[in-house]
Order: C-alpha cells, then sequence, then structure tokens
C-alpha cells in the first residue's frame, strides 16, 4: 500500500537522521518505534471495535428500529440537535471522537433519510437537516472527546503543558459546555424556525384556511 510505504519510508529517514547526528543510538531508535507501536495500537484496537459495533448496529437494524418509535413523536428538524448531544455523550464516556463517528454515523444518517424522506436528500428543500444531523455528529464526537478526562488529546495536552489533569480538565469544561449551550441556543433554533417556516411555506399552498389564518396573523402582507 502506499500509505504503508510511505509510513516506513519517514520512519527510515527519522532513524538515518538520528543516527547521522548522533541524536540517538540505534537501541534508542528501536526503543522509540517500538513504543510508537504500542501506542498506536490502543487507537486501533478502539477504532476496530467501534466499526465493528457500527456495523452490528446497521445489520440489526437500529437505524429502523429508532425510525418506527420517533415518527410519530420527534419532529425532523430536531434531530441534528438530538444528535449532537448523543455523540456528545458518547465520546465524553468513551474518550474516542473516531469510535464515536464510526458508531453514530450508520445510525444517523438513515434515521433522518427514513423521518424526512426525499425532502432531505441532497437537492431537496429540507437537505439541510441531513447535513446538519452529519455535521452535529462530527461536531459532538469532537466535543466529547475535547472534554473527556480519560481522552488521549486531553492527558496529552495537560502533559505537554505541565499541568495537573484534573486541573486542565476542570479549566477547560466550563468554556466548553458554554460553547455548546450557545451552539443549541443559536444556531439549531434558527435552524429550526426556517425550516418549520419552510415547511409551513410548503403546505400553506395546499390548505387554503392555513393560508387564510397565516395572512389575517401578518395583516395580509407578502
Amino acid at each position: 500500500m502506499p500509505c504503508s510505504g510511505a509510513h516506513w519510508r519517514v520512519q527510515w529517514v527519522a532513524v538515518a537522521l538520528s543516527l547521522g547526528q548522533r541524536l540517538l543510538t540505534l537501541r534508542e531508535c528501536i526503543e522509540a518505534a517500538v513504543g510508537g507501536f504500542q501506542a498506536m495500537m490502543i487507537a486501533m484496537v478502539i477504532l476496530v471495535l467501534a466499526w465493528s459495533l457500527g456495523s452490528v448496529t446497521e445489520v440489526i437494524g437500529t437505524s429502523l428500529f429508532l425510525q418506527t418509535i420517533l415518527s410519530d413523536r420527534i419532529a425532523v428538524q430536531l434531530i441534528p440537535v438530538i444528535v449532537f448531544g448523543t455523540s456528545g455523550a458518547m465520546a465524553f464516556a468513551t474518550g474516542t471522537s473516531w469510535g464515536t463517528m464510526a458508531i453514530m454515523l450508520p445510525v444517523a444518517i438513515p434515521l433522518v433519510v427514513g423521518l424526512g424522506g426525499a425532502a432531505v436528500l441532497p437537492g431537496g428543500p429540507q437537505e439541510a437537516i441531513l447535513l446538519g444531523s452529519i455535521g452535529s455528529v462530527l461536531a459532538g464526537a469532537i466535543w466529547g472527546d475535547h472534554c473527556s478526562p480519560i481522552s488521549d488529546t486531553t492527558v496529552l495536552s495537560s502533559t505537554a503543558s505541565a499541568c495537573d489533569h484534573v486541573d486542565h480538565v476542570k479549566t477547560q469544561l466550563p468554556y466548553a459546555l458554554a460553547g455548546r449551550v450557545a451552539f443549541y441556543a443559536t444556531r439549531q433554533h434558527r435552524n429550526g424556525v426556517r425550516f418549520a417556516a419552510g415547511c409551513g411555506a410548503d403546505d400553506r399552498g395546499s390548505d387554503p384556511r392555513r393560508a387564510t389564518v397565516d395572512d389575517r396573523d401578518t395583516g395580509g402582507e407578502h
């Protein structure tokens, strides 16, 4: 594989530079390479398990089950908000954003398409709901991974800055929560209002009584 070949070439160049400048001995280079393999092994195992769980949820029809129980209870315009919260909680609990994405994307996309139908597909009047749901999975996963005390990025950040790990989590969490509240209060609320207004505009032509009521409320202005 080209990617694997490039990876090995970079390693050999690093070893050659380290030996040529006498920064490391050959033994130290080998130990550093083995340590890097061990560090990446955990991430690879997490990704493989997450992909496996995502495949299981797809095979057993989790998205279809959610469509069935949510079709008459939750408006499709609220799915991006719900997906963001679910992805954030999952990433916070597991400490991995990639694993959360691998699990949530196969569930969120069919769920939105099943609830919204052709209107949320690319080119449809409500395609922003589908795009917003995909973005909410990615944003929620990164948010939860950023805040999680067991995330590798959080551990590396506190270690690199020589800061106590718990203090680092406590100091960054209020800012992340404030950003999440602002996200809910502004962007998603605005999108929900716009989607609802678009649905009302689409339905107005097919319901003369609704059009009459709307015109009376707005003074007949268009």
